[in-house]
């Protein structure tokens, strides 16, 4: 009897932590810090702030990311709005160096905005201005290179807000990737 709900317990615990979604701020995890792609159920580590909502959509492959307005209006920082928060780990790789941020979306199927835009936050160093992008229905990538100022701190600050650009009926948006490609060690690998 002991044994048997031993393994129920083993078997549940295994389960639950399967059905887990990741969470918190997108990391290299000590990779070669080239090419950062946040894709699948990674996607879940986007944090919608409190003038929208986030959730998966699961599609024919991986889930699609659905960003939706609910005010009518963004705050200007892209760390209080939709963003996804860049770890410490990523803030120290890409400090001084050149990046492409590359986000993969369309307009959502339903409410669809026309547009969205893209900004890179790097700590009150920097930041860009926010990049708009002209949307359709099918998932294009929308992409630009910001000089990310050298870090003035240790802990990771940086941020790269995306949300869609609110007119009535046209609220949301489906975000399939983000990738963040560091141009600089890019550069340097193909000589």
């Amino acid at each position: 009897m002991i044994l048997c709900l031993a393994v129920l317990l083993v078997g549940l615990a295994l389960r639950t932590s399967g059905d887990d979604l990741p969470t918190g701020s997108v990391s290299g995890a000590n990779t070669n810090y080239r090419v950062i792609r946040v894709d699948g159920e990674d996607l879940n580590r986007f944090d919608a702030g409190e003038e929208a909502v986030r959730f998966l959509r699961r599609s024919e492959s991986d889930p699609v990311l659905v960003v939706r307005a609910t005010a009518d209006e963004f705050p200007g920082s892209p760390d209080a709005g939709p963003h996804f928060r860049l770890a410490a780990d990523l803030q120290t790789a890409f400090s001084g160096r050149q990046v492409r941020v590359n986000i993969r979306a369309r307009s959502a199927e339903v409410d669809g905005a026309k547009a969205l835009e893209i900004a890179y936050m790097a700590g009150p160093e920097g930041r860009t201005r926010w990049q708009r992008f002209n949307l359709n229905d099918k998932f294009s990538n929308y992409a630009f290179n910001f000089n990310v100022p050298v870090a003035q701190f240790e802990q990771g600050f940086d941020f790269v807000g995306i949300r869609p650009v609110i007119n009535p009926g046209e609220t949301s948006i489906e975000i399939e990737s983000l990738t963040l490609v560091n141009l600089s060690l890019w550069r340097q690998a193909a000589f």
